[in-house]
């Protein structure tokens, strides 16, 4: 019987994370097709696109939104919904879990010590810059403790597979956790930029730019930086882009995002995408940044290390980093003044790049054969 490639949604729901499951299972469609099958909550499954819900088999399981807080009723409800999908599957297949609250992962780690289940993987996400970082949610309900509690556990001889979503962060984390971790136990599922050009048509052409911030307006990821921009650089319209919503700081005008359309549709109708980032992003990426390539979009971001490789792979004239948010009304000027690059040498570069889709193909391909890239950690994280 045919080895199935099983992905396990039991944290999030809605939009959440939307992008990066829709790839995955794009993905695997290419390298197991009538093989994949999704367990995640109604909610979720009815955002992804039509098309790919006529090829993928699902099964409803129950999630509890992770914005409601409900700590002691969402980490048992996620384990016990995650050992639930291991006991059933069959033993040949790979189980891909897509996200778990680092409290759950704590948990399934203990468990995995006595019980060894074969191709469990987990992808790990922004809940790794608690490990370079000890100030992020130090509380006890908060994910940054309980991730470095599963991080004071974990050994190289685990059965648990873990994943990251771009290859720069496995060399990291190799060298990070060295005596953590087996190269053969952490696979890298690169999050492509490259998405349909029906789903991104390109931006459209107006007499001034219009500037985004894409993602959870936090103080963490500069929202406030931003708003000061949009009131000191009027030359430019200003919008931010998530969580549900669509505000222009420039007109005043307020929206919710209630499709799945609405979002691809709101990133497309800007030039610029702002990410002022004040920490993090060292041991993670951000998918608000891939959105934004994708969609053609010009970025400029403060100088974190995933986005400083971006840079470097794409080249400036992609992707810029500055110093700091100070820089960013330069950067902005700069770029205002240069032609704009051709969206089908975007296309091409994003093809061959670690962002193409052909390269979560291999990837997974690989995955699903049981034979993980090896690779040896490059120095030491700092």
């Amino acid at each position: 019987m045919s080895r199935r490639l099983l992905f396990l949604e039991p944290s999030k729901v809605g939009t959440q994370h939307i992008t990066l499951i829709e790839a995955y299972l794009q993905a695997a469609q290419k390298v197991a097709a009538g093989r994949v099958e999704l367990f995640s909550c109604a909610s979720l499954w009815n955002n992804l696109s039509t098309g790919l819900r006529g090829r993928v088999a699902h099964h409803a399981v129950p999630v509890i939104d992770p914005d409601r807080r409900l700590f002691l009723a969402k980490v048992p409800l996620e384990f016990l919904v995650t050992v639930w999908t291991i006991f059933s599957k069959r033993r040949e297949d790979v189980l891909l879990v897509t996200c778990l609250f680092s409290p759950s992962l704590y948990l399934l780690e203990m468990l995995c010590r006595v019980w060894k289940p074969a191709n469990v993987h987990v992808v790990l996400h922004s809940e790794l810059e608690a490990l370079a970082d000890r100030s992020i949610s130090p509380g006890i309900t908060g994910y940054g403790y309980w991730c470095r509690k599963w991080w004071s556990i974990r050994t190289r001889n685990s059965s648990l597979g873990l994943v990251v979503i771009a290859d720069q962060l496995r060399d990291r984390l190799l060298a990070l956790g060295h005596d953590r971790l087996a190269p053969e136990k952490l696979s890298a599922l690169s999050l492509p930029a490259s998405l349909p050009e029906e789903v991104y048509p390109g931006a459209a052409t107006r007499a001034r730019p219009k500037v985004c911030f894409v993602g959870q307006r936090t103080r963490f990821k500069g929202y406030e930086e931003f708003c000061r921009l949009a009131a000191r650089l009027p030359g430019f319209e200003w919008v931010a882009i998530g969580g549900g919503s669509f505000e222009n700081l420039s007109t005043g005008e307020q929206r919710r995002l209630a499709s799945p359309e609405d979002f691809p549709a709101a990133l497309t109708d800007c030039d610029v995408a702002v990410f002022p980032y004040t920490r993090g992003y060292d041991l993670s990426m951000s998918a608000a940044v891939l959105d934004a390539i994708a969609a053609g979009l010009f970025v400029i971001a403060t100088s974190r290390a995933t986005f400083q490789a971006l840079s470097e792979e794409l080249g400036p004239d992609m992707l810029t980093c500055v110093e700091s948010s100070d820089e960013i009304g330069d950067a902005l000027t700069d770029w205002s003044s240069r032609p704009v690059l051709p969206r089908e040498e975007r296309r091409r570069r994003i093809a061959r790049s670690s962002l193409g889709e052909t390269r979560l193909a291999e990837q997974l391909r690989r995955l699903l054969g049981g034979q993980p890239r090896v690779q040896a950690a490059q120095g030491m994280l700092h």
